[in-house]
């Protein structure tokens, strides 16, 4: 009796051992786990990060190079005047290594290829910007890889390691990690593109609206021309109001819609229209170019930054005073401004803007503020029906009015220059999205 107890006792001690061991064993499997999981996750979304950070620098490369049509970042750490330093591995595309974590030995690296898999192309033509097959460096698809690795041996390993095989000439696309020399924990792919920015206004005026009949300029409302117009609009449109003060000609330009055929050239013109004055752009692709794009105008900073441009999705009024957190109310700034709806400077607003302004609703101005640059509005009834143009009646106004004060609006080509000149270069023209 007393030896069966024993081995009863035995066997249940055995029997705990074992479940304990399981139970150790799938704590420990299941830790391990759940490291790697976490581990992952953390170095996806620092590979996507790295990816990111290689397109700001593609398109900071563009834009050195604005002339270049071809991208094909160098290397000459012996150059003169200055050495050149675009990459870490020129028969790439642009390259570059940082540690990312010493205590994991990660390591960052993203690539913005010029051949192979995921390379940078022109697609100026595929997007309609020009009639060239082969581009005009209007456009470019961008991509960049980016990736968390360990380096098996740091004291041998150099940048040009980490690919044992990758493609030399145009048409080869495959690239080989060498394993021998990197262990790749995570890879992201992330694509944009970039485009030219520019404008053109319908001409040299401080007043450019679509018909003549929609412009106003009141008692203390006051437009200062350039060389060739203080008013512009098109011909046969109506004839602005000018009670106030117009220091300069007015100046009609001719009709370009497409012809109707019925001998009228008194269409509305095409001149004011969007994709013109910003060349073969649309709404969408400008809200996607914006420095700051906003639906609420109220969450704008003052002053609005240097040489920027500012998409506003709706109505916009600026006023006197102070927002609760101490941002003045007033329009203040220089670059471009585009409103997509309607615009009004109150009265005492103090606002000093510099610049373009594009409006596609009315445009409302009150003393006292100035304006320096040029203001444009484009809107009205555009229903195409059979091919023709329907003229409707104006929705769209321009009115400019003071009271004690001036309004004023200042033709300046010498600013007007300068944000060409500062801004009219490569922007990101599509929100960023992962590829894989």
């Amino acid at each position: 009796m007393k030896k069966e107890q024993g081995s009863a006792l035995f066997m249940t001690m055995v029997g705990v051992v074992i479940v304990m061991g399981l139970i150790t064993t799938g704590t420990i499997i299941l830790l391990n786990t759940q490291t790697v999981v976490e581990l992952e996750l953390r170095t996806h979304g620092q590979a996507v990060s790295i990816a990111k950070a290689g397109l700001v620098e593609a398109l900071s490369w563009f834009r050195r190079n604005a002339l270049e049509t071809e991208f094909n970042p160098q290397l000459d750490l012996n150059a003169s005047p200055r050495p050149i330093n675009d990459t870490a591995d020129p028969s790439i595309g642009i390259v570059r290594e940082f540690q990312v974590s010493g205590r994991d030995e990660l390591w960052g690296r993203y690539e913005v290829r010029k051949i192979g898999t995921y390379e940078v192309k022109d697609v100026s033509y595929d997007r309609c910007y020009t009639d060239v097959e082969t581009g005009d460096s209007q456009a470019w698809l961008v991509y960049s890889i980016g990736t968390i690795f360990q380096k098996k041996n740091e004291a041998t390993y150099q940048t040009t390691n980490f690919y044992k095989v990758k493609p030399t000439v145009e048409g080869e696309d495959e690239y080989v990690v060498d394993r021998d020399a990197v262990k790749v924990l995570a890879r992201a792919v992330v694509a944009t593109e970039i485009r030219r920015f520019s404008i053109n206004p319908p001409g040299n005026s401080a007043v450019c609206a679509h018909r003549g009949s929609a412009i106003t300029i009141g008692s203390k409302g006051r437009v200062v021309g350039g060389a060739d117009a203080a008013l512009l609009y098109a011909q046969g449109t109506g004839t602005p109001s000018t009670p106030g003060e117009v220091n300069g000609p007015t100046q009609t330009i001719g009709a370009t819609p497409p012809d109707t055929g019925d001998g009228n050239n008194n269409n509305i013109l095409d001149d004011f229209e969007v994709h013109f004055v910003f060349p073969k752009m649309h709404k969408s692709e400008l809200r996607a170019m914006a420095d700051i794009y906003t639906t609420d105008y109220t969450e704008l900073p003052n002053p609005l930054p240097n040489y920027s441009l500012v998409y506003i999705d709706g109505d916009a009024v600026f006023s006197p005073g102070e927002w609760p957190d101490g941002r003045k109310k007033r329009l203040d700034g220089v670059g471009i401004l585009f409103v997509d709806g309607n615009l009004t400077i109150e009265s005492s607003s103090n606002s000093m803007y510099r610049g373009l302004i594009y409006v596609t609703g009315n445009y409302e101005q009150h003393a006292p503020s100035l304006i320096s640059g040029t203001v444009i509005t484009c809107g009205w009834q555009d229903d195409n029906l059979n091919g023709q143009w329907d003229t409707g009646e104006p929705y769209a106004t321009i009115n400019v009015a003071g009271e004690g004060d001036y309004s004023e609006i200042d033709y300046d080509s010498d600013i007007l220059d300068r944000v060409a000149d500062m801004m009219s270069n490569y922007r990101f023209s599509r929100s960023i999205y992962v590829v894989e």
